[in-house]
């Protein structure tokens, strides 16, 4: 195998010019060989040189731009990469199909109050007489018992010194206003209508109050504390025209509806002026309230 040397890669005119150079024959400038026999091949090279040059440093400069990149520019990001893959979103609605789409409605929160039955259809608030003005016609009769304070009076019955006997038929107008859902505020306007054994016609005024014991349900029980007042003339000196006394009643009274009521009452009267007198009546009426 021959070996290598700068000529190899000399263009074949540069090897003539070379070989003739070596031997002499040529009036070209002479290279002098270097210590140990060797020549200068780079300076054989002739123009060739700066080239070279050249081209080392551009490899030199390449390499430090990208050890440079390499250290500042930061990793690449994979979320780049990932959003890169993910599926475009569906385009949104347009007003036309919103229109299409059916509207659904929240639900509606559960009502925890029960329905109403029959007994809170009927309660108190819807049957209370608070601020009621109300008015009620009761007829009615009784028994009573009479001891006159003196011998030899008139008391229904000739000759004897305790009288008893039945009350004449009379009628109740009563109006009442209702101050709360438990009290009422009433008059009662007693009008005989049978005239009573000294040929008159009793006439009694008894104001008071009216307590509602029941006040949740359409029948409910009551009790009245009343004053009384009786007048009518008794056609003898000794006994007085007038006299005072208490009453108590008590019933059950039931609401037909809100502005209308039945109801049944018995009770007593005391009387200790004109004479002690004690009744029991009883009767049965009706009631109408506004508004």
């Amino acid at each position: 195998m021959p070996s290598w040397s700068p000529e190899t890669y000399l263009p074949r005119k540069n090897r003539r010019q070379r070989s003739t150079s070596h031997t002499g024959r040529s009036g070209d400038a002479q290279v002098a060989p270097l210590p140990g026999g060797r020549r200068d091949w780079l300076a054989l090279a002739g123009g060739k040189l700066p080239l070279i040059t050249f081209q080392l440093d551009l490899v030199w400069a390449l390499a430090a731009l990208l050890c440079v990149s390499a250290i500042i520019l930061p990793p690449p990001s994979t979320a780049w990469a990932a959003s890169a893959t993910e599926a475009p979103a569906p385009a949104a609605a347009t007003a036309e199909e919103e229109t299409r789409l059916p509207v659904r409605s929240a639900p509606k929160p559960l009502d925890p109050t029960p329905a109403p039955g029959p007994s809170m259809a009927t309660g108190h608030m819807n049957l209370s007489h608070e601020d009621q003005i109300g008015l009620a016609l009761m007829p009615g009769s009784g028994y009573r018992l009479i001891v006159p304070y003196k011998d030899m009076l008139e008391c229904g019955q000739l000759g004897k010194r305790v009288c008893t006997g039945r009350i004449p038929w009379f009628l109740d107008v009563e109006p009442s206003f209702g101050l709360s859902q438990g009290w009422d505020v009433l008059v009662t306007l007693r009008f005989g209508i049978e005239s009573d054994f000294h040929t008159h016609r009793q006439f009694a005024v008894m104001p008071g109050l009216r307590y509602w014991l029941d006040r949740d349900t359409a029948l409910r029980l009551y009790a009245t504390l009343q004053f009384v007042y009786d007048q009518a003339d008794q056609n003898q000196a000794a006994v007085s025209n007038s006299d005072f006394g208490f009453r108590n009643a008590n019933g059950f009274l039931y609401d037909v509806v809100r502005n209308f009521s039945l109801y049944f009452q018995f009770g007593e009267t005391v009387g200790f002026k004109r004479w002690f007198r004690f009744e029991m009546d009883g009767g049965v009426g009706l009631q109408v309230r506004l508004p």
